[in-house]
């Protein structure tokens, strides 16, 4: 285990023990005794018989230090109850009852060969105990680090984004501003076009010139060019002048000046064609004192736009696309030191993004803002892809999580329902030992184990409930499981005042009940995940267990508060209703308070529901 891991002081424990149970060793492990020094089969069942001993005392005392870990180092007790299970698991203690017999009945090769498989096991849970990598813990932190790779990545795409519109608006801009020196250009040349127009229709009325049909359509045909391509600078201007509220072009002075004098062009070509010389030099002198007019109007505009803009920083834009390529590139570090051999999911796409970010910078030095636009659309698709892969292992890691946490659940729920029922067993006994009789000083020391097995439980349920807890998903079933301790620790109250009577029975009862229910619910749930080929119900932001179950466990609470209501009101005398003894009152707060905690959870589950749809 890595330097200042919580496991580490855990293991030491775990090594004075199992220095305690091997400092006797068995008949397979001593090395062979001289001819004068051979022990008799007696002595080395003795010696087994000891190991024996030993091997169960560490069994005991595993559980009861899983148990007292199980808040200050939960990875500790996972492990020790873990090894509690292998060493139920391989039969040890069988294994060593098989050797005592062989041993007494001196079949001495059976006991050896039977030793050296207990030897085996021995080492098995030895370097269970000793594993140092646990399952569940690293996947807890490799679900951490998904986590806070889902979230840069998504600081990086809110930051690119913003680069990217900041890149836009320069473009836009700068297009803008070169629109409008294009326009400039364009209306002067239009100026000059329609000054040779007027000059040439002038120039019919002279002596020289003759007023021929083809010299009027000629310059009919010149005009109808100069008006199309007035027409269709004012809509240019219009494009990129125009201020409509909802977006749209809409027509700016110089393209309403423009427009004006389109149409009067259009009356030229109307008095050319009809060999109107006169009546078009009017209306193309019109046109062009219009022409003008727009270009004094695209002046003033422009003068206006130049206010209203403002030149885009490429400097500073570089500076800050420059800041998130560097965040974007030690993201992409920290997952490839962090992924191992195996790599992280996204980090290609993550180093891609750095690459395009660099060219994005690149062109901003060169103030060209479309091209780094598209450069950063690139970024943000590789983004947007690694994002999607860390998402897609942080479902099937939460899934994973789940898968672990309901097999830890499973095993802890039924083995405190065995040891639950054991207790309740020698309750029932001991109740019928007592026939209503005070007990005497050993069924009080008896009753007094009874209370500490119970007391022993509400404290295993801790783990299962932290576990709950740290999972989150779940709304009702952390409340039943804190319920079912608030139940250990009252029937350990009543064991400790020597009461095995029906009311302790009752709650013994609704104790495996409700740990019968959480089993029931947890292995369906292990049984659909397994049936489960994809999908959202495969999903690992589904909750822990469904909301079918919960609410089937809230009914079961309601259930179990009336059947003890009612036992209570049966058991009570209405004669001295007033004057309850002390551990009824205490009863009856227990079944208000039971009763309050159904109403809360009922409101919450509800409430839960109410989100979801």
């Amino acid at each position: 285990m890595k330097s200042g891991h919580p496991v580490k002081s855990g293991h030491f424990v775990i090594g004075l023990l199992f220095l305690g149970l091997l400092a006797v060793p068995v008949l397979a492990g001593e090395p062979p005794a001289r001819d004068d020094e051979k022990s008799s089969p007696q002595d080395t069942a003795a010696k087994q018989q000891l190991a024996r001993q030993k091997l169960q005392e560490l069994e005991e005392k595993m559980n009861r230090l899983a148990t007292l870990l199980a808040k200050t180092e939960p990875e500790n007790a996972v492990l020790l109850r873990r090894a509690y299970q292998q060493a139920k698991e391989d039969f040890i203690l069988k294994d060593m009852d098989a050797i005592l017999k062989f041993l007494e009945t001196e079949k001495l090769d059976e006991a050896v060969q039977k030793q050296k498989d207990v030897e085996e096991s021995l080492q098995k849970l030895l370097l269970l105990l000793l594993d140092k990598e646990d399952d569940l813990e690293d996947l807890i932190k490799k679900i951490k680090r998904l986590e806070s790779y889902q979230k840069e990545l998504e600081r990086l795409i809110k930051e690119e984004t913003a680069e990217k519109k900041d890149s836009d608006d320069a473009s836009s801009t700068t297009d803008k501003l070169k629109d409008i020196a294009e326009a400039k250009k364009a209306l002067d040349d239009l100026i000059q076009r329609q000054e040779k127009q007027v000059a040439s229709t002038e120039a019919l009325g002279g002596a020289v010139a003759p007023k021929t049909a083809e010299a009027f359509e000629s310059l009919r045909a010149s005009q109808e060019d100069i008006r199309e391509a007035t027409e269709e600078l004012a809509f240019k201007v219009d494009e990129v002048l125009g201020k409509g509220g909802d977006g749209e072009p809409t027509e700016s002075k110089t393209g309403e000046a423009l427009g004006q004098s389109a149409e009067s062009m259009a009356k030229a070509e109307g008095s050319l064609s009809e060999q109107e010389q006169e009546s078009a030099l009017s209306k193309e002198q019109k046109a062009l004192d219009q022409l003008k007019e727009a270009k004094k109007a695209l002046a003033a505009e422009e003068k206006e736009a130049r206010k209203l803009l403002s030149l885009p920083d490429f400097e500073e834009l570089e500076e800050t696309q420059d800041s998130t390529k560097g965040d974007t590139d030690a993201l992409a570090k920290k997952m490839e030191e962090e992924g191992g051999e195996q790599g992280t999911p996204g980090q290609g796409s993550v180093q891609k993004a750095g690459g395009s970010m660099g060219k994005a910078s690149g062109n901003l030095s060169k103030k060209s803002p479309k091209k780094a636009s598209r450069n950063q659309q690139e970024a943000l698709d590789q983004l947007q892809q690694a994002k999607d892969e860390v998402e897609d292992a942080l479902e099937q890691a939460r899934r994973e999580l789940q898968e672990e946490v309901l097999a830890l659940l499973e095993e802890r729920f039924r083995h405190m329902l065995a040891q639950q029922k054991e207790i309740s067993r020698k309750t029932i006994a001991m109740d019928t030992a007592l026939g209503g009789n005070a007990p005497d000083r050993a069924q009080k020391q008896a009753i007094s184990e009874l209370s500490k097995g119970e007391t022993d439980l509400a404290d295993q349920s801790d783990e299962a409930l932290e576990l709950l807890v740290e999972e989150g998903s779940t709304v009702v079933f952390p409340e039943v499981v804190k319920g079912m301790k608030q139940d250990l620790f009252n029937v350990a109250g009543l064991l400790a005042s020597t009461r095995t009577d029906e009311l302790t029975q009752a709650i013994q009862k609704e104790i495996e009940e409700t740990l019968e229910e959480l089993i029931e619910a947890v292995r369906k749930k292990q049984e659909h995940a397994g049936n489960c080929e994809g999908g959202g119900c495969c999903s690992g932001d589904a909750p822990l267990l469904p909301a079918s179950a919960e609410v089937k466990m809230i009914r079961s609470l309601q259930i179990r508060v009336n059947k003890r209501t009612t036992a209570f009101d049966l058991d009570r005398d209405p004669k001295v209703e007033d004057a309850l003894p002390k551990i009824k009152k205490e009863q009856v707060d227990r079944i208000a308070k039971k009763q309050e905690s159904v109403e809360n959870l009922t409101r919450t589950m509800a409430e839960k529901l109410n989100r979801e749809e």
